[in-house]
């Protein structure tokens, strides 16, 4: 009984705590042991699978680090990405436009991972059933965004400002600019998370039965016609302050 009072007395703490994250501490006298169970504030929930950006210009990497991090198992903070782009692009364009999908995948490529750009649709996101990076148009505002699920007529985004958002497929399409950036072929043939149960809603669900790929990463891609496969100089122009 007193096992249950304080368990209620953790939920209560948690859910009355809407700012402050932390750990609380459990010792129930009737179990003979301690317990710390890691609570989540109210912000923080948004941004559960998602990195958020340190910088004005960093949306591209934030989405790389989130990318990498949350559906490939690479942890990587964002300043990582953000140092190894910055060092290899061109940097007075980036600290103007911010970062172009071509310094995304030149900076995938140095971790093993093969991307590509794709002129895609809501509907071929789906049938690929795989993560990637788009640039989506908020009201003028320009900004990258991982795909992390499609279902039905829902899209979901990790977005770097905003955390988890969801948009129906006719919204994303009307702000987003057509062009996909996913990983081919990763050289250890990993799988991507994608259409995590745990992602989707306000709240995490228990992901008892993800929905991960159930070919590999490359044979999400191999049969994607080469009209959709888009030139580096494409990618180059795909930049936060250029696309119309």
């Amino acid at each position: 009984m007193r096992a249950k009072i304080a368990l209620m007395a953790v939920v209560c703490a948690v859910t009355t705590s809407p700012l402050v994250a932390g750990t609380v501490g459990l010792t129930p006298d009737t179990a003979g042991a301690n317990y710390r169970i890691r609570t989540m504030s109210w912000a923080e929930i948004p941004f559960r699978s998602v990195i958020r950006q340190q910088y004005d210009f960093s949306c591209g990497s934030a989405a790389v680090a989130t990318l990498l991090t949350y559906h490939y198992g690479i942890k990587t903070p964002e300043i990582d990405s953000f140092k190894a782009m910055w060092a290899k692009g061109d940097q007075g364009k980036i600290r103007q436009l911010g970062f172009s999908m071509l310094d995304m995948k030149s900076y995938l490529q140095t971790r093993g991972l093969k991307a590509q750009g794709y002129r895609f649709k809501v509907a071929d996101i789906a049938k690929a059933n795989q993560p990637g990076i788009a640039l989506i148009d908020l009201r003028g505002f320009k900004h990258f965004v991982v795909v992390k699920g499609v279902r039905g007529s829902r899209v979901l985004v990790g977005d770097s400002i905003l955390g988890l958002t969801e948009y129906s497929a006719q919204d994303f399409d009307k702000m987003w600019n057509g062009i996909y950036l996913a990983i081919g072929n990763p050289e250890d043939d990993r799988r991507p998370a994608f259409n995590l149960a745990s992602d989707w809603g306000p709240w995490s669900k228990a992901p008892l039965e993800e929905n991960v790929l159930t070919a590999s990463a490359a044979d999400a891609t191999r049969g994607i016609p080469p009209i959709y496969q888009l030139r580096p100089e494409i990618l180059l122009d795909v930049r936060v302050g250029t696309v119309q």
